[in-house]
């Protein structure tokens, strides 16, 4: 890994990291052009990179003083084995309850086991070529010639190895921030405070670099506080450190966490969700309607009844119109939905449907049928107008691609 702290970028609610060498990087030539992307998992805050990260930087704020190593000391691989070894051991046995053994995990099973997890952990993965490249493998000679690093895959892996559900729509799920709706006073109060807690909880004076990762870093804190209370015991130096002795009362309150398509992070660009996951969010909103209509549905029946019983009878044809009213409303949510999915589907069977037409149509012309009209030319010009000429059809003229062409179709040209 890079050895200065300037080695991290904040990007769109997650940080970048850039590794000098690797095994498909060996001379570090692509490392300021491909980045690994880390995100946070608000629900899993043991899990959660950011917020070790966050505790990392709050307990020794001096790797932050002079942009230096991002953790000093010598042979840092070695310590780390040797730190897994002495965890492992101390916890032998809940790891043999989980069917493992300890003499068989050691550092280079995190790798292997987050390559195993993202293209093997679900059926709606990322791709065999994003995780490969995630992990530093080499894919011979097509690397960066048929297959390159693109941030999209690349994010789409990360979000799958902080832990984040990639089953529900909770996958897009945007890490803990500040959120500030308006421009005014009380707003930039806050924004000053915010500034002096940043420097109060990690330094005063931060890497042009690291201000907005500090800010990110602090708004995970403050979102998981309650569980860092809980899990530290009181005599844990993290109590002694200003995360835990200052006051964050004002700023704790706007600190949020979300769905890209809430209110308060439509402004926000977000990255790495694959669009089966908006398809889940669409699906479980419609749940939601559904549920909040039968729940009203219900508690009107339950007042009407209640109103009936001081001045009449509740009617069976009474009872079926409240039924068919509040029914006729959910009947309009589905129909919408419906509607929307309905509109995609005919899109994609009408655009199939004309591409076979075009690759089907013939013409009679001297004595036989063939995909050419009267008066048609063979198309001359560059090879990329030859190649598109070869895969597309032309619909001005209403010919076929070439690639459908016998030597029938053509040999009547001279």
């Amino acid at each position: 890994m890079h050895d200065s702290v300037g080695a991290l970028l904040m990007g769109q609610r997650f940080i970048s990291i850039f590794f000098a060498h690797q095994k498909n990087n060996q001379t570090g030539e692509r490392t300021q052009r491909h980045p690994r992307n880390i995100y946070p998992n608000p629900i899993e805050p043991f899990i959660c990179p950011l917020l070790s990260l966050s505790l990392y930087f709050t307990l020794f704020p001096d790797v932050l003083a002079k942009n230096g190593p991002l953790f000093p000391g010598q042979n840092q691989c070695t310590q780390f084995s040797g730190l897994l070894s002495r965890v492992l051991e101390s916890n032998k046995e809940q790891v043999a309850g989980m069917g493992q053994n300890i003499n068989y995990l050691g550092v280079h099973s995190i790798c292997k086991g987050a390559a195993t997890y993202a293209s093997s952990g679900s059926t709606a993965g990322p791709s065999g070529a994003a995780v490969n490249l995630r992990v530093g493998w080499t894919l011979g000679h097509v690397q960066d010639t048929y297959i390159w690093y693109e941030a999209a895959g690349d994010q789409y892996v990360g979000r799958v190895l902080c832990g984040l559900p990639v089953n529900l729509y909770k996958f897009a799920l945007l890490g803990p921030c500040f959120v500030l709706n308006s421009a005014n006073d009380e707003t930039l109060a806050l924004s000053e405070q915010i500034c002096k807690c940043v420097s109060s909880c990690f330094l005063s004076s931060l890497p042009s670099n690291f201000y907005s990762i500090a800010t990110h870093c602090l708004a995970c804190c403050l979102y998981h506080f309650d569980t860092l209370v809980k899990f530290f015991p009181e005599t844990h130096h993290l109590h002694s450190c200003y995360l835990f002795k200052g006051i964050f009362t004002e700023i704790s309150l706007i600190v949020k966490c979300g769905l890209p398509w809430a209110e308060d992070f439509l402004d926000v660009a977000s990255t790495g969700i694959p669009p089966h996951v908006a398809i889940l969010a669409q699906m479980q909103e419609l749940h939601d309607t559904y549920g909040h209509v039968s729940e009203g549905l219900l508690k009107k029946i339950v007042d009407d009844l209640d109103q009936r019983q001081m001045g009449g009878v509740l009617s069976e044809d009474r009872i079926r119109e409240l039924f068919r009213n509040e029914l006729a409303l959910v009947r309009q949510e589905i129909g919408g939905v419906r509607m929307q999915l309905q509109a995609v589907a005919s899109d994609k069977e009408r655009d199939a449907a004309h591409w076979w037409e075009l690759q089907n149509k013939l013409y009679f012309m001297a004595g036989k049928f063939r995909h050419v009209p009267a008066g048609w030319s063979f198309p001359q010009g560059t090879t990329a107008v030859m190649w598109l000429g070869w895969v597309c059809p032309d619909e001005a003229h209403g010919v076929s691609p070439l690639s459908c062409f016998t030597l029938m179709d053509m040999n009547h040209l001279t």
